[in-house]
């Protein structure tokens, strides 16, 4: 028990001191307390105010102060004041307007074209062809037309519909080419026919249809149905043309269509002043012998 006290007593000498229990000393525990907490206070605000320094950046106006802005030799656009005297009267201003260009615009073509000089023919095989021309009515040229035709018995219902396109692959103002339709079955016993011709503009407006000379032409016996033509051709133009038809049509003595035919010339592209050679085979009706017959040869060229 004696020993348990004494091991107390060390205990609490050693927490107060050997000298016993100082009167003053909570005061003094108090004011050393109170000294630390001024010194963190002090340091935190410290630190906040050069947060907020960083935040805010120099020049800045806070709470309650006016900003003083760093020296700036040149002043700002904005803050240069107005100088009255050197604004020119509203009088003297000169105001500039964007130029008006007036272009015109050259009016549509109105194209339109017929179907003219109609004559159909039947081939033993009950089938047949319609022949005629495509004249262009209308006020500009028109490219490779096509022609579409309807048949009619007499109750006006429909008996066949066929078309075809136009020999020439344009047709210049008030000009005809000839047109040939197959016809695949012969409308025997119809009563009428409606024709309708397209009207296109030329895709390209340089292009043109220039005529080849003929220097030579010669029509062969009809041989199997059928007759042979042979020609020479020569380019008389200053460029080289490429893909030269040449066409033929044969007449009656009537001088209705009976037939008409074409085919490339044997070169694919002639030189100024060469020749090329062209043969066309000719299938006319059997019934009907050709009082005469016209030879064409052109190339659609760009000007």
């Amino acid at each position: 028990m004696l020993e348990e006290q004494e091991s107390s007593r060390y205990e609490i000498l050693e927490e107060i001191g050997e000298g016993g229990i100082d009167p003053g000393g909570e005061k003094r525990i108090r004011i050393r307390l109170v000294a630390v907490g001024a010194v963190l206070a002090v340091t935190l605000l410290v630190g906040l105010g050069i947060g907020f320094f960083l935040v805010r950046g120099p020049g800045q106006a806070y709470s309650g102060q006016t900003a003083i802005a760093p020296e700036d030799p040149v002043p700002k656009t904005s803050e240069r004041p107005i100088d009255h005297d050197r604004i020119k009267p509203s009088a003297e201003r000169v105001e500039v307007k964007p130029a008006v260009v007036s272009e015109k615009v050259a009016p549509a073509l109105k194209l339109s074209a017929r179907l003219e000089s109609v004559v159909l023919r039947k081939t033993v095989i009950n089938s047949g062809y319609l022949f005629g021309y495509i004249k262009n009515t209308g006020e500009g040229p028109i490219e490779n037309p096509r022609v579409d035709v309807v048949f009619f018995d007499k109750q006006g219902k429909s008996m066949l519909h066929a078309f075809g396109y136009s020999e020439y692959c344009l047709i210049e103002q008030g000009m005809r080419a000839p047109v040939k339709i197959v016809l695949n079955k012969y409308p025997e016993g119809y009563s009428r026919y409606e024709s309708k011709v397209e009207a296109k503009a030329l895709y390209i407006n340089s292009k043109r249809m220039t005529k080849v000379g003929i220097l030579d032409k010669k029509l062969g016996p009809k041989k199997f149905g059928s007759y042979k033509l042979q020609a020479i051709i020569r380019n008389d133009e200053k460029k080289t043309l490429k893909f030269v038809k040449a066409l033929v049509v044969f007449f009656d003595s009537q001088d209705g269509i009976i037939a008409v035919d074409s085919r490339f010339a044997t070169k694919k592209e002639i030189a100024p002043g060469e020749e090329s050679t062209v043969e066309i085979r000719v299938h006319p009706p059997q019934d009907i012998p050709p009082a005469r017959y016209e030879l064409l040869a052109f190339s659609c060229t760009l000007d």
